[in-house]
């Protein structure tokens, strides 16, 4: 994560700072006991200056830079416990013929547009599954559809929601089809089979059945009913003039209306309109439909955004806060830029992308060494003063001007 949530945690008498850097959901694809591997993370930590001490030095036994404020760093390597778990395998009793390999706790909705159509008329079919479980593994039992409906290859959308302790979320299958014969056409009802380990049984649930009624298509001419030809038709009140009583107006035989301003004005005002529409429906559909593009048309107002409540919370005096906000505006404005993950992305990765884009070496070493200061000051904020923050204020801002200048 970006920037974690830091809580503070006495460990034997001793002050902690804890804070949760990754949480994964993971589905076992094989039974017996697994071991899921430990975490290991390369820390830098601060070594105090024997000359400055403070009440966070019993916390910062190393230090994360190498920087005048704060004395000399080393690399420290961490690692989590591994963890064993027991996967026991599925029942074999009860198990459905038409089981997918879904577990959880799901339900199945349908859906039709009418069901009332034309013959060789599309209609649009969607199935809905929900619930708790591994979404992105479910898969759709076959679909018995009568021989007098063609089906097509349906479109599939699925969304997963993983910000509760449970993975929950739904998958959309729609399906356009189009009966090819008048009459009514039944869709049978489509069932669903899961295992929900919660009662450690297997459940099916079972969407709606559709009675569609396909009118023959009539197909009518009007030639048959007026028995004229559609080119007599077309002719009909033009091979009549009728008498204007209306002044004419008089144009010399060698005019052109090329050689009219007003002809000139009006055209060219009516191409920069329409030359305008498309340009700004190209501008809009590109902001909606394009993300990357988006972020890095909007990455300079967003860091100015970050930087302005960051001086707002740096003259009330919120040190710890004031660092977070300058650590999302220079973060925040490469990862925009570079197209690079909204979370997650650190120093390292950001190095190795300005480095891919022959960035100068010194604007790299500088937003390196800001970024660890600012790790830092969200640790031990009491530990600078007014004027240090209002120095790093001002070497955000124009380290993110420079940034701006070659990315």
């Amino acid at each position: 994560r970006n920037n974690p949530d830091v809580t503070t945690e006495v460990v034997n008498g001793i002050v902690y700072k804890k804070a949760s850097i990754q949480r994964l959901a993971l589905f076992p694809t094989k039974t017996g006991e697994l071991t899921i591997d430990p975490m290991i993370i390369d820390c830098e930590i601060i070594v105090p200056r024997k000359r400055h001490k403070s009440l966070f030095d019993d916390f910062f036994d190393d230090s994360f830079f190498s920087d005048s404020f704060f004395g000399s760093t080393k690399i420290k390597t961490v690692a989590s416990h591994p963890i064993k778990i027991n996967v026991k395998p599925l029942p074999e009793r009860g198990k459905p013929s038409d089981f997918s390999g879904a577990v959880g706790k799901f339900s199945i909705q349908s859906t039709i547009d009418t069901l009332e159509t034309t013959q060789d008329q599309a209609l649009t079919l969607k199935y809905k599954i929900s619930g708790i479980g591994n979404v992105n593994a479910l898969k759709l039992p076959d679909l018995n559809f009568p021989k007098s409906v063609e089906v097509f290859e349906p479109k599939v959308d699925r969304k997963v929601n993983n910000k509760r302790n449970k993975i929950h979320g739904s998958v959309i299958y729609e399906y356009v089809i189009i009966p090819r014969r008048a009459g009514i056409i039944t869709l049978p009802a489509l069932s669903f089979s899961y295992f929900d380990p919660s009662q450690e049984k297997y459940r099916r649930v079972e969407s709606r059945t559709f009675n569609i009624n396909v009118h023959r298509q009539e197909k009518l001419y009007a030639s048959q009913n007026l028995g004229l030809r559609k080119e007599e038709i077309s002719l009909l009140g033009k091979d009549i003039r009728f008498i204007s009583r209306e002044n004419p107006t008089w144009y010399r035989s060698n005019s052109s209306i090329f050689s009219e301003a007003w002809f000139w004005i009006v055209n060219t005002f009516t191409l920069i309109v329409v030359l305008g529409a498309v340009g700004f429906h190209w501008w809009t559909e590109k902001m909606e439909t394009n993300v990357a593009f988006a972020r890095r048309r909007k990455a300079w107002s967003a860091a100015q955004k970050w930087l302005k409540e960051a001086k707002k919370v740096m003259d009330v005096g919120d040190k710890e806060t004031f660092f977070s906000f300058l650590d999302h505006a220079i973060i925040g404005y490469i990862s925009d830029r570079l197209g690079l993950s909204t979370s997650g992305v650190g120093r390292q990765e950001i190095e190795i992308k300005l480095k891919e884009r022959n960035v100068d070496v010194e604007i790299i070493k500088n937003t390196d060494s800001l970024l660890k200061r600012l790790d830092l000051g969200r640790f031990s904020s009491g530990v600078l003063s007014d004027s240090d923050c209002k120095s790093l204020f001002e070497e955000s801002r124009n380290i993110i001007s420079s940034l701006s200048k070659v990315i």
